[in-house]
């Protein structure tokens, strides 16, 4: 069976078509960061070793890791359409369909 190729971000935010939706895109961000409080992470309590052993068994990546171990953390919510993000017992918002489904 014959999968179908990802799409290429990286090319697709150099192209022209991106140029709008890249502004709108930040025209958003701006407005959700004046909401927000800005949060150093403390790393020193993140369990790292617990981390890795998710990483090599492929349960997620490392950032998908160190931002879903803050969110347990600190109670919060993530905002995602990260595909992902299906496993770290938080509180997810998204859109993404494939994502709602998984978390069910």
């Amino acid at each position: 069976m014959h999968k179908a190729a990802e799409p290429d971000f990286k090319k697709f935010r150099r192209s022209a078509a991106f140029t709008a939706i890249g502004q709108g895109a930040a025209i958003f961000a701006r407005k959700i960061l004046k909401l927000c409080s800005r949060y150093d992470h403390p790393f020193a309590a993140t369990d790292i070793a617990q981390l890795l052993v998710d990483f090599e068994a492929g349960v997620h990546d490392l950032n998908d890791g160190l931002l879903l171990d803050t969110c347990r953390q600190r109670g919060w919510k993530l905002v995602t359409h990260d595909g992902d993000c299906t496993s770290g017992g938080i509180d997810v918002l998204t859109s993404n369909p494939r994502l709602i489904v998984a978390c069910r």
